[in-house]
């Protein structure tokens, strides 16, 4: 469990609930975003029982696993090293695809690389954090992570599969640090101008 949902000198009063909506619901997501944002800040520990660990049961079975903590956007090339493991450890150790699981963790600055592209033109991600292509190390007002050829001209395909969404498509397991989030949260309300709650 994250430091920042322990609060060891709490006394055990009243278990708050958060009445997050279904898995299922569009919602779902962004309560459950706000909850584990109030709850980092109150110190709540028992407030962890709203993440959602069923992910874990992904790994079970499995013989080789491999965790990836991606905290830098690096021009994406975390997320090209953690879609490329899975293939080159199973041709090495000759492997069936059904003995590995990869875990990518996105935090810190690297937390961007979940966005989607739309996102990061509305909000100026590539500009404001000087990111780079991967292949021209130029800046580029793209998300490195989601390059692919048939969306990024003169893209070569023979990387399509390193993209996020494939590798989440393969079974890749995508976690999201909620602490970078809240404070990539809190600096979005302020370049908007509105109350960080």
């Amino acid at each position: 469990m994250s430091r920042a949902f322990v609060n060891e000198d709490a006394g055990g009063g009243p278990r708050r609930d958060f009445h997050l909506p279904e898995r299922d619901d569009p919602t779902y997501d962004a309560v459950s975003a706000s909850v584990l944002l109030e709850a980092a800040r109150d110190g709540d520990t028992a407030a962890a029982d709203a993440f959602d660990f069923s992910w874990t049961a992904k790994l079970q079975g499995k013989k080789h696993k491999a965790i990836f903590d991606n905290a830098e956007v690096e021009s994406g090339y975390g997320v090209w090293r953690a879609g490329m493991w899975e293939g080159q450890y199973q041709e090495s150790f000759k492997l069936k695809p059904a003995d590995t699981a990869t875990v990518l963790v996105l935090r810190h600055n690297a937390l961007v690389l979940a966005f989607q592209q739309p996102f990061w033109d509305t909000d100026g991600i590539g500009a404001r954090d000087k990111v780079t292509h991967p292949l021209t190390q130029q800046g580029t007002a793209r998300n490195p992570a989601l390059l692919t050829s048939t969306q990024d001209q003169g893209f070569p395909a023979q990387f399509d599969g390193f993209a996020l969404p494939n590798f989440i498509a393969r079974g890749g397991i995508v976690l999201a640090c909620n602490v970078a989030l809240g404070f990539f949260s809190m600096g979005l309300a302020q370049r908007a101008g509105i109350s960080e709650d």
